[in-house]
């Protein structure tokens, strides 16, 4: 019994941290779904303003030096900014893979408790109906003990009773006056 109790215990501990671990998987295919839309119009933005040779160009034409260094600095933000990103959308990927492998051990966890759990379930109740039969035995055996008490019980009674009228037949006679 307090392995089916503690089996059971963790087939509830195993559904919490699988109800936990699509709760996470949600969370994280949810971030992973805006990380792309940002990183969409990301590449959108800069395929409409024009790339590489185009940034160069903003570079080389914005005027004095001054200018010239803020859109180097401003270029070389965007690409850290970007590279970032991109980082970022791959550790999110990499996570859910994770907690998709996570889950589907859980899972695996969860029927094997479960299998393990039924097995438990399955002796306890063999075993109860062999104590159930043999209680049934016992009472049987009780009962004819019982019946065998109680005939025993009236033959000695009747054994007295003639005892008892035998003496009440053969006492000796007595003078009739």
């Amino acid at each position: 019994i307090q392995k089916a109790n503690e089996l059971e215990l963790k087939l509830i501990k195993t559904g919490e941290a699988i109800i936990q671990a699509q709760a996470d998987l949600e969370a994280a295919e949810e971030k992973k779904e805006e990380q792309y839309e940002a990183m969409k119009k990301r590449i959108k933005f800069m395929y409409e303003s024009g790339t590489g040779s185009a940034t160069v160009e903003k570079v080389m034409t914005s005027g004095d030096m001054s200018s010239m260094l803020s859109q180097a600095e401003y270029s070389q933000k965007m690409h850290e900014y970007d590279r970032e990103q991109l980082k970022e959308y791959t550790n999110t990927v990499t996570e859910i893979e994770n907690l998709q492998k996570t889950l589907e051990e859980e899972q695996k966890n969860l029927e094997a408790t479960e299998k393990e759990y039924e097995a438990e379930q399955a002796t306890l109740t063999e075993t109860i109906n062999s104590k159930k039969d043999e209680i049934t035995n016992l009472d049987g055996m009780i009962q004819e003990a019982a019946r065998k008490a109680e005939e025993e019980r009236k033959a000695e009674e009747e054994r007295r009773r003639r005892e008892e009228e035998a003496k009440n037949n053969v006492t000796p006679e007595q003078p009739v006056d």
